[in-house]
């Protein structure tokens, strides 16, 4: 009866410390340029090893309809997860919104609104 009470409490405590060390990604940072190439900067820093604890996934949607869902196996590097994508779809005025998950905990979402057509009205 012991051992099984003593062993519930250090599986308790092992579980809260790996989830102590789990965060969620701090920031995202999404830029469409005028070539579509959409690039996605996922602020994650890690203490250990960034293929235990990394962005696992990243989700696109354009318009609330996912068209990108990449996983990956570790992190570019301990404090990002950089990617790159083109956008061919992608018009003026459109929101295109960028979900990363955490390996281990959490996750984040950032949404940027492509900027509205340019009127033709000039002097």
């Amino acid at each position: 009866m012991k051992y099984s009470i003593f062993s519930g409490f250090i599986l308790s405590l092992i579980l809260i410390a790996s989830i102590a060390q789990a965060t969620p990604p701090d920031s995202i940072k999404i830029n469409l340029d005028s070539s579509s190439t959409l690039s996605i900067m996922v602020f994650h820093p890690v203490k250990k090893n960034p293929s235990e604890h990394y962005i696992k996934e990243v989700l696109v949607k354009l318009n609330g309809a996912e068209i990108i869902k990449q996983d990956f196996q570790s992190q570019t590097d301990t404090k990002r997860q950089d990617v790159e994508y083109t956008l061919i779809d992608a018009k003026p005025g459109d929101k295109i919104t960028v979900t990363a998950y955490c390996s281990l905990y959490g996750e984040m979402t950032q949404m940027l609104a492509s900027p509205p057509a340019k009127s033709g009205g000039g002097k």
